[in-house]
């Protein structure tokens, strides 16, 4: 059964996720949302542009490293 959990992920201290889906958008994707996701999870984000919002981004997470790509909208 999935445990789903909100929180402010700007001050994010615990956790070990599958997933990380923002439903706002960010300049940068913040490092601790890395370090709480586990290897093989995803990080789900849209970038903020000074035009509005910005790309819909879907990266793995990997030891302690993201990539991944721009999906469409």
């Amino acid at each position: 059964m999935p445990l789903v959990a909100t929180d402010d992920g700007a001050t994010l201290d615990s956790g070990n996720f599958d997933a990380v889906i923002a439903t706002c958008a960010l300049p940068m994707v913040p490092r601790s949302w890395l370090a709480h996701t586990r290897d093989g999870g995803v990080i789900v984000t849209s970038l903020w542009r000074d035009l509005g919002g910005g790309p819909l981004v879907r990266l793995e997470v990997g030891a302690g490293r993201a990539q991944g790509f721009f999906l469409p909208i």
